[in-house]
């Protein structure tokens, strides 16, 4: 018997800073261009076979193919849903990542820019931590820097 029995090793990810972009439609990943064509990141969905019908639903997010993409990454090709995030991996390949899993793993890399006058992405609440904090607010929400921030407004 190879190994030891007993528990398997552990192992935690690298801190890396990733380019994300979340897509919802044809030409919203900023390398692909204008959405009445097809972009060179995120391509249109075409595949023959009856079961993907551009009208028919897909059973993971219930939206019909038409509204998918496709996506070439180094294991071969993903299906992309609206919504999901592409992912620009250390050696400048794409991937998707489901919008759950993105959120689970990743946080923002710029400090948040909201502050007790700025909207955030809490919607009409504010965050009253200290402006420039990173991670995640109390209650998990993300720490996207709002636009609105600006000196002024600190």
């Amino acid at each position: 018997m190879r190994g030891t029995v007993g528990a398997m090793p552990r192992y935690r990810k690298r801190p890396v800073e990733i380019d994300a972009h979340q897509w919802h439609q044809n030409g919203d990943h900023p390398q692909d261009g204008p959405a009445n064509r097809e972009g060179q990141v995120v391509r249109y969905f075409r595949r023959p076979e009856p079961e993907y019908s551009g009208q028919l639903a897909h059973e993971l997010c219930g939206r019909i193919w038409h509204d998918h993409g496709w996506i070439d990454t180094l294991e071969g090709g993903h299906t992309v849903c609206p919504g999901d995030w592409i992912i620009t991996g250390v050696q400048g390949e794409f991937y998707p990542c489901k919008p759950n899993i993105f959120a689970a793993t990743y946080e923002p890399a710029t400090p948040c820019q909201a502050s007790s006058n700025a909207p955030t992405a809490l919607g009409s609440e504010r965050c009253t931590l200290p402006f420039g904090h990173t991670g995640r607010h109390a209650d998990g929400n993300q720490t996207w820097p709002a636009p609105e921030a600006t000196e002024g407004n600190r």
